[in-house]
């Protein structure tokens, strides 16, 4: 009778054991998946930032393409301007003053094509500096799949952990 006393004893201590080990095990659970949504939420958030950012980078390509056809085009309006030029110096007594005009004109070129080697240095920075904030987001976003792989790995461990104690209790009960 002592010794069932005694049992009794021993298995009660032990279910409490079990239900605070279960409890602490679930808090734990709770927590884990806490963090896990809050680090899925904030990948969808570097996630939409990576997208605006490609589609950020895909309009500056567009704009320095069309930039650079506007200034072929310029390029090619000043060629074409240094042509009537040398036509133009055949006939220079008659032509004086269409040949100021002319030199006017192409100095609006010129200031046109800096301003455009401008905008166009000026996009290309912005392009260089767009790639390598993609290039920090995805080397955050590759660090950050790692830590969820991790915990997604600890929780499978505790899990398996808790279920293998749980079947060392049984068995223990069935033996006692």
């Amino acid at each position: 009778m002592n010794r069932e006393l005694m049992s009794h004893k021993s298995l009660s201590k032990r279910l409490a054991d079990e239900g605070n080990i279960r409890q602490k095990l679930s808090i734990e659970k709770t927590t884990l998946e806490s963090k896990l949504k809050g680090i899925e939420e904030t990948l969808s958030t570097r996630d939409e930032s990576i997208s605006k950012l490609a589609r950020d980078k895909k309009q500056l390509e567009d704009r320095l393409k069309d930039t650079s056809s506007a200034l072929e085009e310029e390029e090619d309006k000043g060629k074409s301007l240094m042509k009537q030029k040398v036509k133009m110096e055949s006939v220079v007594s008659e032509l004086e003053d269409k040949l100021q005009k002319e030199e006017k004109a192409h100095e609006d070129l010129d200031k046109q094509r800096r301003k455009l080697e401008n905008l166009v240095h000026t996009l290309q920075d912005n392009v260089n500096d767009k790639e390598n904030r993609v290039l920090e987001l995805q080397n955050s976003l590759d660090k950050t799949m790692e830590d969820v792989a991790r915990l997604t790995l600890k929780s499978e461990d505790d899990a398996s952990a808790g279920a293998t104690w749980t079947r060392s209790c049984m068995r223990c009960e069935t033996i006692y």
